[in-house]
């Protein structure tokens, strides 16, 4: 599920990324949030089902993807962030190694225009992560304990959201994304995911998350206005 909103810049290049994984995805559904360019133009062209909407933000677009999608797990891509071609085959068989996990994330780079700013945001970035506790499942994939993860996204988001995979059946319990969040919705998200639900981790930068100026957390004021609103909520409905 890719929301996406005026990415015509950079939406063929994360939908190829997509297609040559080495397990491949069942269906990529784009959900095209009112763009002013040819945002819907590319996505159709590079064979993507998409679902043209007028404008409503963020997370109520990441809830039409959930809807629409008929398969049981739900693979998250922003429209700006390519993906590792092995993403898909090595978190699918960390949640085979795992079956009572309901979701799975993995580490992932930063770059922008000038190249590499981080090759490995959780160990250079997150490093309070590894207070995790964690029970090994292959070389690079582990089961968290939901605990100490909890205890780790309350200081801080460790999560990318291009990383994340879901069972379908349990964002919709959690029901989705909060609309009313006008930044940081992915990690009111993954706070409320990981209260009742356990996950797997591979550590690998799967993902490459792309810094540039149009990106959501280039707004500064917007981001800490949307991280404070998270907070509150954190603390009064805890």
């Amino acid at each position: 599920v890719i929301p996406a909103f005026n990415a015509a810049a950079y939406i063929d290049d994360t939908i190829k990324s997509i297609q040559a994984q080495t397990l491949q995805v069942t269906e990529i559904i784009v959900v095209n949030d009112g763009s002013t360019d040819d945002t819907s133009v590319i996505a159709r062209a590079c064979g993507a089902t998409v679902i043209d909407q007028q404008n409503v933000g963020l997370p109520a677009t990441r809830n039409r993807g959930i809807a629409s999608a008929r398969q049981p797990w739900i693979a998250f891509a922003d429209a700006d962030d390519p993906w590792e071609l092995d993403k898909i085959e090595r978190q699918w068989r960390s949640l085979q190694l795992a079956p009572n996990a309901s979701f799975s994330f993995s580490d992932f780079s930063q770059f922008n225009v000038h190249g590499i700013i981080n090759a490995s945001v959780i160990h250079e970035v997150h490093r309070h992560f590894e207070l995790v506790s964690r029970r090994p499942l292959d070389r690079h994939a582990s089961l968290c304990d939901s605990v100490t993860l909890g205890a780790a996204l309350l200081r801080q988001n460790v999560f990318c959201p291009s990383s994340l995979i879901v069972k379908r059946d349990v964002a919709l319990s959690l029901g989705g994304y909060d609309p009313k969040l006008f930044a940081a919705e992915d990690y009111e998200f993954v706070l409320r995911l990981t209260r009742k639900h356990v996950g797997t981790y591979v550590d690998l930068p799967l993902v490459r998350y792309r810094r540039h100026g149009k990106a959501m957390t280039s707004n500064i004021p917007r981001m800490r206005e949307g991280l404070v609103a998270v907070a509150l909520r954190t603390i009064t409905r805890p």
